[in-house]
């Protein structure tokens, strides 16, 4: 640069931290042309990092979503996705409206840690009586912190019917292995064979 002249350059990048701040410090290096070493400066700034608030997504299914009367066991799968890029969570409760905590049956049990942009899914099975056209909702709830101490808690819900109608079943339909198809093209080429002999 000549004598009273100045130079800007940007440049964009990505930092990941916890809520705070994050000093920065840039140095600029260069040699006059009538001095043999070089010159530096520096300047610091300093970046804010703003604490987003954490947050929880439950899903909850059944298997089968329909029981034939009076009643059959019904798988329930939990899923509990933490959105966050940050901050990881830690579900302490995990509490269904119809029965009760669901810690320790089936597979499922907390606390559980959850990294950020992690899941953690459970399942366990109950027996659901219910009479034809009757619906069984349940919901369950998940509640817990994240790594800064804040609460985070969601809930998802399912529904199962029951019915006196058995489900459709679905009749294969038969198919030819690869030596039937070979099989089923000599048969027809004979018939051809002959009733061109018959024509001539």
């Amino acid at each position: 640069l000549d004598v009273g002249e100045t130079d800007s350059c940007e440049f964009t990048a990505a930092l990941v931290s916890q809520p705070g701040t994050i000093p920065d410090t840039l140095t600029a290096t260069w040699n006059a042309p009538n001095q043999s070493s070089e010159t530096q400066d520096s300047n610091e700034v300093i970046v804010t990092i703003n604490d987003l608030p954490s947050a929880i997504d439950v899903t909850k299914t059944a298997s089968p979503e329909t029981v034939l009367v009076p009643g059959s066991d019904v798988s329930f799968t939990v899923i509990i996705d933490n959105p966050s890029v940050g901050d990881s969570v830690e579900i302490t409760t995990l509490v269904d409206d119809q029965f009760g905590s669901v810690n320790g049956l089936g597979d499922c049990s907390v606390p559980q840690t959850i990294l950020p942009e992690g899941s953690y899914s459970c399942s366990f099975t109950k027996f659901i009586s219910l009479d034809d056209g009757e619906e069984h909702s349940n919901l369950v709830m998940a509640s817990g912190t994240d790594d800064d101490g804040e609460d985070v808690e969601a809930s998802g819900g399912t529904t199962v019917t029951g019915s006196s109608i058995p489900p459709a079943s679905v009749t294969p339909v038969p198919t030819l292995t690869q030596w039937g198809l070979v099989f089923l093209g000599g048969i027809l080429g004979l018939i051809g064979y002959s009733s061109l002999r018959r024509h001539t």
